[in-house]
């Protein structure tokens, strides 16, 4: 059975000034890319013998015989000429929070009340079935539609209400299920369990159609195995990103059937319990795609995560660290990244909040110094508490990285060694600075406010007024700092452009 996944793309209006057109290139909704790789699970790949498709919304729909199709938006009532010919035609459809009278029309589940068909959330448990590992809050104010109960087979639930249902080859998620799952993205710990939760719903959902039976059995001794089903997910994104570079660079998209089989292979090893087979089949098909990722990436890009934060005080905390215990935990989640997945990333906070929050919770801290040691993350910025240089006088700024870099002494040992900053945290002068109290290197690119000057060069030796000379990584005329959440929805487009 082919599964297919209906997405919506952005049009580069919507990125305001921040994008250079590629005339082959999509962007794809964040909720595409979640639901796509979601489809990737090795349970997904071995019960169905084939990866899932990506079709946006303008493509045709093809032959719907033995075909399932999910969408990454929600439903609107002028599709149901097109639902009513896929139904009719033989496919399996599962939607997204439709109208009520296309779930009526398509002979899908049924709402409780024409009158008042939906209820907003006001923070219901989520439960997703019985192979989840967890309950989840379903977030304050989301609406979702009041389905029948009777009228359906519930494989999840909002509460007391159905939300994953299914009647004959109708199936519908009662709210938009993938735009719930991303508002849990700021807490990353969360965000990809609830990944892992909602790819076991899904496969869940497709054993059900190919009548695989013991799928809750066998899914429930997988979830001891979610690390290794999340690199089959990556495995789906990162085939995405070069079929899609694919068509940057030549015009069309891109298959391998043989990587495909090579990662099929995989699954059914997963599956059938034999774990260590399985992680050197997928390592296999790793490296298969990654030569024809060579092919059109000959100049390999490299991508940071830095994470940021506000201001911490002994008695109060401003902005992200207002409750200091959420960015601790994100710290901690990423820490097991770097451990457990090879994940690499800096941390962009101010001297003062760094010894706070090294008082409240010195365990966490000793972590982090080792992990820092390791190479595993490195601390940027070093500043006092992140100053906006154009705003004050030299002084000013010479004192942040003297008091600051005393600071990161007294925590770490080490003061750090590049400077980066989010926000607007560049003037001429600044290189002197940088360069006279023991920085290395700085990266001169700025997320949010203000910006940096556009240079083509790889690396440039930044020379302030005073003469003196500090490396620096500039501002590249593709301005991926810009982007923010967008970063990995147009992986593709960043890394063609970066061969330009």
């Amino acid at each position: 059975m082919k599964l297919i996944v209906t997405g919506e793309t952005l049009a580069e209006l919507d990125f305001g000034d921040h994008v250079e057109p590629v005339e082959h290139g999509r962007y794809w909704l964040s909720e595409v890319y979640d639901l796509y790789t979601m489809l990737w699970d090795p349970f997904v790949l071995a019960c169905n013998a084939s990866v899932p498709e990506l079709r946006s919304a303008d493509d045709p729909f093809g032959d719907p015989s033995d075909a399932m199709y999910f969408f990454a938006s929600p439903n609107t009532a002028d599709e149901l000429p097109v639902l009513s010919d896929l139904v009719n035609g033989g496919a399996h459809v599962v939607l997204n929070s439709p109208p009520p009278a296309v779930l009526e029309a398509l002979d899908g589940p049924r709402v409780v009340d024409a009158a008042r068909p939906t209820l907003v959330s006001l923070r219901e448990r989520w439960n997703l079935g019985p192979t989840a590992v967890r309950e989840y809050v379903y977030p304050h104010m989301a609406p979702f539609l009041r389905l029948q109960p009777d009228s359906c087979d519930a494989l999840s639930h909002i509460g007391g209400n159905p939300d994953l249902a299914v009647r004959g080859r109708v199936a519908v998620f009662a709210g938009n299920a993938l735009h719930v799952t991303q508002l849990y993205i700021n807490t990353p710990g969360l965000h990809t369990q609830l990944i892992g939760d909602m790819a076991s719903l899904l496969a869940v959902l497709v054993g059900r159609v190919v009548d695989q039976s013991d799928i809750a059995k066998a899914h429930k001794a997988m979830a001891r195995t979610f690390e290794l089903r999340r690199d089959f997910h990556a495995f789906g994104f990162a085939y995405l990103t070069v079929s899609e570079m694919h068509r940057c660079v030549h015009g069309d998209p891109r298959a391998w059937p043989k990587v495909e089989r090579a990662v099929i292979a995989a699954a059914n090893a997963l599956v059938d319990g034999k774990k260590g087979k399985a992680r050197r089949q997928l390592r296999d098909a790793f490296r298969q795609l990654e030569t024809v990722n060579r092919e059109l990436q000959p100049a390999p890009a490299v991508f940071t995560d830095t994470l940021h934060g506000g201001e911490l005080y002994p008695d109060i905390g401003y902005f992200e660290i207002d409750w200091p215990q959420q960015p601790i935990d994100t710290l901690e989640t990423y820490l097991h990244w770097a451990r457990e997945r090879s994940y690499r990333f800096n941390v962009d906070l101010g001297a003062t909040t760094v010894r706070e929050l090294a008082i409240r919770f010195p365990d966490v801290f000793d972590r982090l110094r080792q992990a820092s040691d390791e190479g595993l993350l490195e601390f940027v910025n070093g500043s006092c508490n992140q100053p906006y240089p154009p705003f004050h006088s030299l002084e000013s700024q010479i004192r942040q990285f003297d008091i600051g870099r005393d600071v990161w002494r007294d925590v770490f040992g080490t003061p750090p060694r590049t400077y980066a900053s989010q926000e607007f945290g560049f003037c001429p002068q600044i290189g002197a600075v940088l360069s006279q109290s023991g920085y290395s290197q700085a990266v001169v690119r700025v997320q949010n406010m203000g910006d940096a000057p556009t240079l083509h060069d790889e690396q440039v030796a930044w020379q302030a007024p005073s003469g003196d000379v500090i490396r620096a990584l500039p501002s590249h005329p593709h301005k991926s700092e810009h982007l923010n959440c967008y970063t990995y929805w147009s992986l593709h487009q960043k890394l063609f452009q970066h061969q330009q």
